[in-house]
């Protein structure tokens, strides 16, 4: 029930869910863990708030965790560059291939959001 809770929040697409989903990031149960940052990547640039607990699920033990972690913060964009840094080592050294290539992608979309804010006319 807690996944299906986290996937629901997740696709409802209201930044309001962030600090629902927050806290699952720090469950002991790997799949809620997953899944709220699956949700939490759905959210997009509304899930800002949430780039510290998502840099914080890196580290995760789990791959599958760091994975949708990794995903999230790509799909959040300007809001985790802090986290490029991070990124950056994952793509050259996480255990997982997949958290490798993910991590790697990851980075260029945050760079290439980072790149289309720097363009965006001055707002009056």
């Amino acid at each position: 029930l807690r996944y299906e809770c986290a996937n629901t929040l997740g696709k409802i697409g209201n930044a309001e869910a962030v600090p629902a989903l927050k806290p699952a990031l720090g469950d002991a149960d790997e799949y809620l863990r997953s899944w709220a940052a699956k949700a939490l990547g759905e959210l997009g640039a509304g899930a800002a708030e949430a780039v510290g607990v998502l840099t914080g699920a890196l580290s995760d033990a789990k791959a599958a965790v760091r994975l949708e972690a990794v995903e999230a913060l790509g799909k959040i964009g300007v809001a985790a560059s802090t986290a490029k840094a991070t990124l950056t080592t994952m793509a050259a050294g996480d255990a997982d291939a997949r958290v490798r290539r993910q991590a790697a992608a990851a980075v260029k979309k945050i760079e290439e959001a980072e790149n289309a804010a720097a363009q965006q006319p001055p707002q009056p």
